[in-house]
């Protein structure tokens, strides 16, 4: 969880519960770990070593693992873990980093005992753990202290890192947890805390696991209208000192499940354990909500928490939010039209994680994502020409690849540096509920991280506990071809931070190419006649038939209009592309130039189809670059 947002899933149970007519506290131990980071540091710096130490694999379990298992010798696998090269911060980095955490002076400790006398654990029938990925060992810490003090009270569980066999393997593995509550807990814990407070059996409480007792099934909620508004009141009252108000998000849901993943799971992702039903709020609901949350805590940056965004808000919540001046975060899927990027961005979105994963049509087919190498490029050309930020990471090592599929997409990445890139290129993990983790044929073995975090238990237990494997799942040795990948993207991110550019403003007859992809300069490029044609035909990616139907009996003589074009090709020193009398000499030397790229018959533009202002106004066409730009209705 990012330490500038409040966790969404307690605060809808905590609302929901008040709804019901029960007390509850909230404690944030992220907040007491940024206070402590901040000792010696500053506030800020803080904030960026706990972003990290949340984001960065089993790292937040590896730096409680020390003081819990009572292995001191453990601190030497973090050290290890921060060394190992794909580690995300730079080597001159690392050590600084780790002085700031000070495990050998017991900075988790100190966060645990801050953590534990900040309340009367006495006072409470029930204290509830809600634990997500890297969040175990410290929850587990914790628990353990109250239980020792507190030994009437409750210790209940909740969270992904329960869902399934790993709940039971909890309990069996960690006596002073009395109980596992998994999946959609909205009703149910309220349910739970009655027959709790009441003496009634709890017996049928869904999704409740407890030893010597029969399990019920989690419910997934249907109705997401009938859900309480989060409250977030506890995390804003436990801020420490040095907090922005410009750092602050706010985590809104509008749906649960995933409407692709009913139709077509895709085969890494190992969410919606038990909730892949798709639910959408109404729309009514969903902009309620947001002005709600907005204004009882005066924050304009929002993280949607849903899976992916419902198809319908394009035409009602996104026009709507447009109107409130927000900052938003979507997740959706990649095959976003031109007009739905648009949408987004006058929305307020201005990141989206939209799942691209690779260029290469073969493998995003094994993967089922349902898209294609066009599709991925379309979106990304209508990121970067609407100003939103697409999070993505590239992703090898699937069944069936080839080296060759790896090569191929490092042979393009030269030709995409004008275009946003995946922040990394990471290999699959088998995610505990994927079909890869399904799959038959392959060995898995928890992640060397989550092993030594849970070196207190035996290999069996700790496999148990495991949410993300490793394997050998493609037959390609990443060896081979992940080097190359390597240094094709740093290229690539290197000279997208430098602001390379591959623009065109395309005119009636000619067209023209501002590119700065090469680091050597300026290359401008004029397309006129069937060339022009050919290039225009290709924008939303097309076939050779579809091609050869939209250049028939297009004119190719000169249009007035394209004066001034021509005229700032000549002016700026334009090479003019070859004249050439069929449609496939035109995608020969596209593609040569760099221009367009092939994806089997399949032939896409890689230029923004318009100039950025700051390069009309070098070429001398602003006035022409103004009446291109689409009018926002």
């Amino acid at each position: 969880m990012p330490g500038t947002m409040p966790a969404l899933g307690i605060s809808l149970l905590k609302a929901g519960l008040a709804r019901a007519g029960h007390d509850c506290d909230l404690l944030y131990g992220s907040t007491l770990l940024i206070e402590a980071l901040a000792e010696g540091s500053s506030f800020d710096q803080a904030l960026r070593d706990y972003q990290l130490v949340g984001t960065s694999g089993h790292l937040g379990d590896l730096l409680f693992a020390p003081a819990f298992w009572g292995k001191p010798d453990l601190i030497d696998a973090v050290r290890g873990r921060l060394q190992a090269a794909a580690f995300c911060l730079p080597a001159a980095e690392r050590d600084p980093f780790l002085e700031r955490l000070d495990p050998e002076r017991q900075r988790m400790e100190q966060t645990l005992d801050r953590a534990f006398a900040a309340r009367d654990w006495r006072q409470f029938r029930i204290v509830g753990f809600s634990s997500t990925f890297a969040q175990s060992l410290a929850s587990l810490a914790l628990a353990r202290r109250i239980k020792l003090a507190a030994p009437d009270t409750m210790i209940l569980f909740g969270g992904a890192n329960v869902d399934g066999t790993m709940g039971a393997a909890l309990l069996a593995s960690f006596p002073f947890v009395d109980a596992v509550l998994q999946g959609e807990c909205d009703h149910s814990l309220p349910r739970l805390v009655d027959a709790v407070l009441t003496g009634q059996p709890l017996a049928g409480t869904p999704g409740l696991v407890m030893r010597g007792m029969a399990n019920s099934p989690s419910v997934p909620v249907t109705d997401l209208d009938g859900l309480a508004v989060p409250d977030f009141s506890d995390f804003f009252a436990q801020l420490p000192p040095g907090w922005r108000q410009d750092q602050f998000m706010l985590p809104f849901e509008t749906s649960r499940g995933c409407w692709w993943g009913e139709r077509s799971h895709c085969i890494f992702c190992g969410l919606n354990g038990d909730g892949m039903a798709y639910r959408a709020k109404s729309p009514e609901r969903a902009i309620a909500e947001v002005d709600r949350l907005q204004s009882d805590w005066q924050v304009r940056r929002f993280w949607a928490v849903d899976n992916i965004l419902p198809r319908p808000y394009f035409d009602t919540v996104l026009p709507a939010l447009g109107q409130r001046d927000l900052e938003l975060f979507y997740e959706t899927k990649a095959n976003l039209a031109d007009g739905q990027v648009a949408a987004l961005a006058r929305a307020g979105v201005t990141r989206i994680q939209p799942g691209v994963e690779s260029l290469s049509t073969r493998l995003l087919r094994i993967m089922k994502k349902g898209v294609s190498r066009t599709r991925n490029l379309q979106l990304l050309r209508s990121c970067q020409m609407h100003g939103v930020d697409p999070l993505w990471f590239y992703l090898y090592g699937f069944p069936g690849d080839t080296e060759e599929d790896y090569l191929d997409d490092a042979a393009l990445m030269p030709l995409l540096v004008h275009l946003p890139p995946p922040r990394a290129i990471n290999p699959v993990t088998v995610d505990r509920f994927s079909p890869l983790f399904r799959a038959t044929g392959m060995t898995l073995h928890p992640q060397q991280e989550h092993r030594l975090a849970f070196a207190g238990l035996s290999d069996t237990a700790a496999a148990d506990l495991c949410y993300h494997f490793d394997a050998q799942v493609g037959p390609a040795d990443p060896d081979r071809y992940q080097p190359c990948l390597a240094a094709a993207l740093a290229h690539w991110q290197a000279r997208y931070r430098a602001g390379a550019q591959l623009e065109a403003h395309i005119g009636c007859t000619v067209t023209l190419l501002f590119d700065t992809r090469d680091a050597d300069g300026v290359q401008l490029r004029m397309l006129s006649g069937l060339m022009h044609e050919v290039h225009r035909s290709v924008q939303d990616g097309a076939s050779p038939a579809l091609i050869a139907e939209r250049c028939r009996g297009n004119a190719a003589d000169p249009d007035p209009e394209d004066l001034p074009i021509v005229i700032a090709a000549a002016s700026h020193g334009a090479s003019f592309a070859p004249e050439v009398r069929t449609i496939d000499e035109a995608l020969d030397w596209l593609e040569a130039a760099g221009l367009v790229a092939r994806d089997g018959t399949v032939c896409q533009a890689l230029a923004l189809p318009r100039l950025s202002m700051l390069v009309a106004l070098q070429l001398g066409l602003e006035a022409q670059t103004l009446e291109a730009m689409p009018v926002d209705p």
